[in-house]
């Protein structure tokens, strides 16, 4: 999932979420793609994500 900006997040099977970002997200490559870097290891239950596009700067 994405909010925009190049900041993208994921979810682990454990029940970690992470965040990555991207310097650049419209050149098509993931060569600068930073993360992951966690914003919870394990305790993140939320089944479901939302983002209002464009509010990442």
């Amino acid at each position: 999932m994405s909010a925009g900006g190049g900041v993208y997040f994921g979810h682990t099977p454990e029940g970690g979420f992470l965040r990555y970002t991207d310097a650049n997200p419209y050149d098509g490559s993931g060569a600068d793609l930073r993360g992951p870097d966690t914003v919870d290891a394990q305790g993140w239950t939320q089944v479901l994500l939302s983002a209002r596009p464009g509010t990442v700067g």
